[in-house]
C-alpha cells in the first residue's frame, strides 16, 4: 500500500479527514504506526536527565500520539456512524491491543514518578491554575488505572483491561446485529395518529428494503412511539403487539435514523419504524 491518507498531510476544508479516500485496509498500519511513535514519545520523557517540569512532562506527553489520535478519531467514528464488516473485523482485532497500549503508557513506573514529582511539588511550581489543574487531572488518572500497584498487581490490572476491551467490543457488535435482525409486527390500527408525511416517509423506506421474514424471538430491547393522535392532548404511548400478524413491519439497528417497513408485496402506505444509531464506543484505559 503505497497511499495512505493518514500518513498525508490533508489539504480538505477545514482539515477535514478525507473520507473519500479512506479505505478500511488504511487503518491497520496507520494504528500500529500510532502505537510506536507514541511509545518513541515516551520513552524520550521518561529518558530526560532534566528533572521533571511542566513543559518537558505534562507538555510533552499532551504532544504525544498525534497520529494515533488522528486515526482513532476516524475509525471509531466511521465504525459506530458507517460500520460494516471489515470495519467491525479491525475494532475486534485491535481492541486488546489498543487497551494493551494505553496501559503500558499508564502502568510506566518512569513516567508516572515524574508526574508524581510535579504533583508534589505543585504549589510551588508557579504555573498557571489550569496547568495545575492538568497536574492534578494527570496524576488522579495514572493513579486511578493502577500507578501505586505492585507489579504483580499491575500485570494483572493489564491482562482485566485487554479482556474488557475486547467482550465491550463484542457485546457492542452482538447487539447491533440483533437489533438490526429484529422485526416488530404492527396491526394497521397501531399506526393511527401519524402523520402523512411520516407514513410517505416510511413508506418510501419499505420500497427499499428488500422482504424479510417475520422473527418470533423476543428483542433485546422494544422501541415505542409517542406522537400525539389529536389536538386534544390524547397520545399513543406505545405502538404494536410482536404477537399480532400485520404488514407493517418496525426494524431497527442500522446506522439511519429512519422509517423503514416491509411487506411480502407492495409497501403499504401506513407503515413506521424507529432506528437507533449505536454509541460510539472504544476503550480508554488510561483516561
Amino acid at each position: 500500500m503505497n497511499e495512505n491518507p493518514f500518513f498525508e498531510v490533508w489539504t480538505t476544508p477545514f482539515g477535514m479527514p478525507p473520507f473519500d479516500r479512506i479505505r478500511p485496509e488504511h487503518f491497520p498500519p496507520a494504528i500500529d504506526r500510532g502505537m510506536q511513535e507514541q511509545i518513541g514519545e515516551i520513552a524520550a520523557i521518561t529518558g530526560l536527565a532534566a528533572p521533571p517540569s511542566f513543559a518537558n512532562t505534562i507538555e510533552a506527553l499532551e504532544r504525544s500520539g498525534r497520529l494515533l489520535e488522528r486515526v482513532s478519531r476516524v475509525f471509531f467514528n466511521l465504525d459506530a456512524s458507517n460500520t460494516n464488516d471489515a470495519l467491525q473485523a479491525i475494532a475486534r482485532d485491535y481492541a486488546p491491543r489498543l487497551a494493551q497500549h494505553q496501559m503500558h503508557i499508564a502502568l510506566d513506573p518512569d513516567l508516572f514518578s515524574r508526574i508524581a514529582d510535579l504533583y508534589a511539588r505543585r504549589a510551588n511550581l508557579g504555573v498557571d491554575p489550569d496547568q495545575l489543574r492538568l497536574i492534578e487531572r494527570y496524576h488522579l488518572r495514572f493513579v486511578r488505572n493502577g500507578a501505586l500497584l505492585t507489579p504483580e498487581q499491575k500485570e494483572r490490572m493489564a491482562m482485566i483491561s485487554e479482556r474488557l476491551a475486547s467482550l465491550h467490543t463484542l457485546f457492542g457488535q452482538n447487539v447491533l446485529h440483533d437489533e438490526r435482525d429484529w422485526q416488530l409486527v404492527l396491526d394497521e390500527t397501531d399506526l393511527d395518529g401519524l402523520p402523512e408525511f411520516a407514513r410517505a416517509a416510511a413508506a418510501q423506506s419499505a420500497a427499499e428494503r428488500p422482504c424479510q421474514p417475520l422473527r418470533s424471538q423476543t428483542p433485546s430491547a422494544q422501541s415505542s412511539l409517542l406522537w400525539p393522535r389529536s389536538e386534544t392532548g390524547n397520545r399513543r404511548s406505545r405502538i404494536g403487539d410482536p404477537r399480532r400478524r400485520t404488514r407493517a413491519v418496525c426494524s431497527r439497528g442500522t446506522t439511519r435514523a429512519a422509517a423503514a417497513a416491509t411487506s411480502c408485496g407492495p409497501p403499504p402506505s401506513s407503515t413506521w419504524s424507529t432506528r437507533r444509531t449505536p454509541r460510539c464506543q472504544k476503550d480508554r484505559a488510561a483516561r
